[in-house]
């Protein structure tokens, strides 16, 4: 944060503002707040193990996640079995405080839907699978209108719009689960989407047009 803060900010394409602010994980409760459809979201002391399991017994969640709240790639992010307790790994996660949520157990079996924006409006998604092995771990896949509709509506809340977005979630029965929305240099998986790279190099295009003629 401290390196954005040092550019220029016409080189930092989605407002710094909206990076700084979808660089801490809390996002997600404002998203909850707002009605959006998001896990159960809490805030915890990622070493405070007593307290992660009576909110996981509070709750009835027999497993959880507890991820950083600021972080990327799965760095730090634990599966936690509330049946195990005792073998649960002592967190060495930088932040002081954690997001934990309960485990989507379709995420493990069927991956997530990635949901792409340039510039606002709708251009590509892509399935990414779990335990792909030998084959790809990212594939495009076609989603319907309504699922668009409500990734767009998540993507509206924020106060700009970004140059690019990605929205992360589960489908179930046409209804979009938000897992994470992505505005810090997201993985683009242009090898499932190749054709997608030239509409990238447009909406920058685009973009860079529009600020000389400001």
């Amino acid at each position: 944060m401290a390196w954005l803060e040092s550019l220029d900010p016409v080189r930092v394409r989605n407002p710094l503002a909206l990076v700084r602010w979808n660089f801490d994980k809390s996002y997600l409760l404002q998203l909850r707040e707002a009605g959006f459809n998001v896990p159960e979201t809490k805030l915890v002391d990622p070493k405070d193990h007593n307290a992660i399991r009576a909110i996981m017994r509070q709750h009835g969640w027999h497993r959880a996640v507890r991820k950083p709240l600021s972080g990327q790639s799965g760095h730090f992010v634990d599966v936690l079995d509330l049946a195990k307790y005792d073998q649960w790994p002592a967190s060495i996660m930088p932040t002081e405080k954690a997001v934990l949520q309960p485990f989507q157990s379709d995420v493990a079996r069927f991956g997530e839907t990635l949901i792409y924006f340039f510039r606002g409006e709708f251009a590509y998604a892509v399935q990414r699978l779990p335990n792909p092995g030998e084959g790809p771990d990212r594939v495009a896949v076609l989603i319907s209108d309504e699922v668009i509709n409500q990734a767009s509506k998540i993507l509206a809340f924020v106060d700009q719009v970004p140059l690019y977005a990605r929205v992360d979630g589960v489908i179930r029965e046409n209804r979009f689960m938000l897992m994470e929305l992505e505005l810090i240099e997201p993985s683009f998986a242009f090898e499932a989407a190749p054709d997608k790279a030239a509409d990238f190099v447009h909406a920058i295009e685009e973009e860079l047009r529009q600020l000389s003629e400001d």
